[in-house]
């Protein structure tokens, strides 16, 4: 029993807590008087004058050799990183999902799906995750599953029961919301399953109507890592 006022469902709290007795059942519950949220990184983030004289060195010519020279350099981190040689295209490839934007304009026009989705097949043994879970570490933002135990509630929403109540509970993807999620055994997934993440990838954000109708944003960058099905 939480006694604020209220409670972001997307949002992560830490809780002081007093074991007391139910007046009605005599059960134990926590009861809480004192939440405070928990900031993510991105959360308070803003774009001030120091962050983009941070980012100054980063900066190349507009030129197609400027970035070329930009894109090897980086390159050079990421073999440093990952010890994996030769992935150039792979090492690029997957970074750039995690510097995707969520939203943009162009040419006037206001673009809303911004992030990018990566499909990375390729035969076993050949470095496509050990780059991401490197890559993961590295940049610590986003959430590694399993395509062979996921499940449509894990990934997008259900229907859990505290006690004698049904609750909505958050999927994966939701709860991820403006980060990134890697699905590693793509290929293991359920279609049923794939089906299920079609709307979330097309329009970020989950629909849930199990109990009552409502809606949560799901803008998520994501990785999917598969095998060749023969």
């Amino acid at each position: 029993y939480i006694a604020v006022p209220h409670v972001e469902q997307q949002s992560q709290y830490e809780l002081e807590v007093v074991p007391v007795s139910h007046p009605k059942t005599m059960k134990s519950v926590l009861y809480s008087k004192k939440v405070t949220r928990i900031s993510r990184a991105h959360d308070d983030f803003e774009v001030t004058s120091d962050v983009r004289e941070s980012f100054e060195p980063f900066r190349c010519s507009e030129t197609i050799d400027g970035v070329s020279q930009r894109l090897s350099g980086l390159h050079q981190s990421y073999e440093h990183l990952h010890g994996i040689l030769g992935r150039r295209m792979e090492s690029l490839g997957l970074s750039l999902v995690w510097h995707s934007v969520l939203a943009f304009s162009f040419r006037g026009r206001a673009i809303q799906r911004g992030w990018l989705e990566v499909l990375a097949v390729g035969d076993t043994a050949q470095g496509k995750s050990e780059i991401t879970r490197r890559l993961l570490d590295w940049y610590g933002v986003g959430d590694l599953l399993s395509g062979e135990s996921v499940t449509t509630a894990g990934l997008t929403a259900g229907v859990e029961q505290l006690g004698h109540r049904n609750m909505q509970r958050l999927g994966a993807l939701p709860r991820s919301d403006r980060t990134l999620v890697v699905i590693d055994e793509f290929h293991e997934m359920k279609e049923d399953v794939v089906r299920s993440m079609s709307e979330v990838r097309s329009r970020g954000f989950v629909r849930m109507e199990k109990i009552a109708s409502a809606s949560a944003p799901a803008r998520v960058r994501k990785i999917f890592i598969a095998n060749p099905i023969s």
